[in-house]
């Protein structure tokens, strides 16, 4: 059962409980696994759609994994508010180079294996945390207030009708958002209708890390890549038949 749809093989310990999301057979790496966490607030306030292109270029590659370190860039098309955007995600050690404008002292913040989310723009840089919590604007302005963050209360059945529960912890907010959804709620913030293009997006980032060097041209409405049929055969790969 652990085996899934993938070539069927005998039990390891490299496989589970938590190294299988290394193995193309069984998972989708670091960019896979972490990517969804701090991709989906910037799909929102971009408002991104799938990618018309990606790219990776990375470590040591191998034959069944991917690589422990890589760097995936994704350019994703102009919309009526803004121009083409490039996404570039950056793991296993490997950093941006610190924008201009960042002093010594700000640039501290850079610490080895820390995580974040940086956007660079043309009048400055807002840094923020890998889900986006405590962003900081560079150069600073007094006209920027970080907003408070917003809970997320579940909704429970009363004599009264559906009410708003005690805020719960944190981590489980998104689990709330669910069952409240569920229970003919608001919809949840990352909702299948939002998570899919971001899901698409960081699928391709893994594709890209399969092949390095090589810059795919994504077909969305035909889901497929262009200009690399071997590409294609990863998007769809066939399964193991099943007795």
């Amino acid at each position: 059962m652990w085996v899934g749809p993938a070539p069927m093989r005998p039990y390891n310990k490299a496989y589970c409980p938590f190294v299988w999301r290394g193995w193309y057979d069984f998972g989708c790496g670091s960019f896979g696994d972490m990517g969804c966490y701090s991709f989906a607030g910037v799909f929102k306030i971009l408002g991104l759609t799938p990618p018309t292109a990606v790219e990776a270029c990375s470590g040591e590659s191998y034959e069944e994994t991917f690589p422990q370190a890589s760097i995936v860039h994704l350019d994703f098309p102009a919309h009526e508010r803004r121009p083409e955007v490039r996404m570039t995600w950056y793991e296993g050690g490997l950093h941006p180079p610190r924008p201009a404008g960042i002093t010594e002292e700000d640039g501290r913040q850079f610490r080895h294996r820390q995580e974040g989310v940086m956007y660079v723009g043309d009048k400055g840089i807002l840094l923020a945390g890998f889900n986006g919590q405590n962003p900081r604007v560079y150069p600073p302005s007094p006209k920027y207030v970080v907003p408070p963050r917003q809970e997320i209360r579940p909704l429970v059945r009363s004599e009264a009708g559906a009410q708003p529960a005690q805020a719960a912890p944190p981590r489980n907010a998104p689990i709330d958002a669910w069952i409240a959804a569920c229970k003919q709620g608001p919809a949840a913030l990352t909702n299948f209708e939002i998570q899919a293009p971001v899901t698409e997006a960081f699928l391709l980032g893994c594709l890209a890390q399969r092949l390095p060097g090589e810059k795919l041209r994504w077909d969305t409405n035909q889901m497929k890549v262009t200009n690399n049929e071997k590409a294609n055969g990863f998007v769809d790969p066939p399964y193991r038949a099943l007795p």
